[in-house]
């Protein structure tokens, strides 16, 4: 029999931004571009709201008024990356004022935040001087991220690289081009967690099979809906971006394990029929986590069962319950048995998974046929 694959192998650490991995501080700059067309940023949310949606450390309940207590893009990343990596504060530039916004004249997402950023630079070059670290004249992917605020009624989210802007200051002079992620007044916390988490190489999930709803952050939500939803990353991603390490196990014969949260709390089931080329990953999940802050809209109380494909499109799928729906937001409860799972080219695995509940918040989980 051959040794285990290694967790690289299976995709641990893969995904990086120009070769960096997503761990310890990474730079945020957070940017309010206020067009005098459409309401004030400030009509919507006081300015503090925007520091404290960067960089603040709120206990829950979230909210966004009355008090002004956000959830924290710093602490979430925080905790999804279980300790590894989290955003370190730029600063908060505007509302900056851009006259008036007309559609028919708008050049795209991309020329649009080149020309914001510039401005930017003309107010505080140091915003992007700073973020040099390796001293090549151009701050990239991996030096600096941007999520910019423009107040567009009924502009949707989205995740774009800047078209190159040159700054210069009086000891250094490059280009900046990075990833912006925008977003409005009415955008809602998982949004603006899901477009700032394409800046460390997410994808997208809503577009496999019934679209995950609720069980990862890169599934869809609504686009206004202004609230504080909040759930984790799904299994796969912190494993591609190098924030857990599941323990392997090989498919056959039959086996048991225990299934809980944290790092390496996760279970992969893989088979020397297929390597690491495909397999299977359960997660741990629940929304009442006496350790967890930001799995609050997490639809219940159980393991997720993830079928990966590795080098296939989007090849990662949820199998929900009770069927294996694929993309099925079903969770997979206490003496819940699945039917035989089954391989992407239709081949039965021979084994099914069966779930029992044991002592402090962990999962039994039992493979065999």
């Amino acid at each position: 029999m051959s040794n285990t694959p290694s967790l690289a192998e299976f995709g641990h650490g893969t995904v990086k931004q120009e070769g960096r991995s997503a761990t310890g501080g990474r730079p945020l700059l957070i940017v309010l571009g206020e067009y005098s067309n459409f309401p004030a940023f400030d009509t919507v949310h006081s300015l503090q709201y925007y520091e404290l949606l960067g960089f603040g450390n709120p206990a829950s309940p979230f909210s966004t008024e009355n008090p002004v207590n956000p959830a924290s893009l710093r602490e979430y990343f925080r905790e999804n990356s279980n300790g590894r990596f989290w955003f370190d504060r730029v600063g908060i530039i505007g509302p900056i004022q851009l006259g008036v916004y007309s559609g028919a004249n708008d050049p795209g997402p991309e020329a649009r935040s080149a020309g914001i950023l510039s401005r930017v630079a003309a107010l505080a070059p140091e915003m992007f001087i700073n973020a040099d670290k390796n001293q090549d004249q151009h701050v990239g992917f991996d030096e600096l991220c941007v999520v910019l605020f423009e107040n567009i009624t009924n502009a949707q989210p989205a995740n774009r690289i800047n078209n190159p802007i040159h700054v210069s200051g009086d000891s250094w002079s490059g280009t900046v081009q990075v990833h912006v992620a925008g977003a409005g007044p009415l955008t809602p916390f998982y949004q603006i967690a899901h477009e700032l988490s394409h800046s460390l190489g997410t994808v997208d999930m809503y577009n496999t099979g019934q679209g995950h709803y609720y069980l990862t952050l890169m599934s869809g939500y609504d686009f206004y809906a202004n609230d504080q939803g909040t759930v984790h990353l799904d299994i796969w991603h912190k494993l591609v971006l190098g924030w857990a390490e599941p323990r392997p196990f090989q498919l056959l014969p039959r086996g048991t394990a225990e299934v809980r949260e944290g790092a390496d709390g996760a279970i992969l089931l893989w088979d020397e029929t297929r390597r690491a080329d495909e397999y299977f990953l359960i997660e741990r999940r629940r929304s009442n986590s006496p350790s967890l802050k930001y799995e609050l809209s997490f639809p219940g109380d159980g393991v997720l069962i993830w079928h990966v494909q590795q080098g296939v499109g989007n090849g990662v799928e949820h199998l929900g319950a009770p069927n294996l729906t694929p993309g099925g937001s079903g969770v997979w409860g206490p003496g819940e048995q699945t039917p035989l799972l089954h391989w992407s080219d239709g081949q039965s695995t021979g084994v099914r998974i069966t779930v029992t509940g044991i002592a402090d918040g962990a999962m039994q989980v039992t493979w065999d046929n």
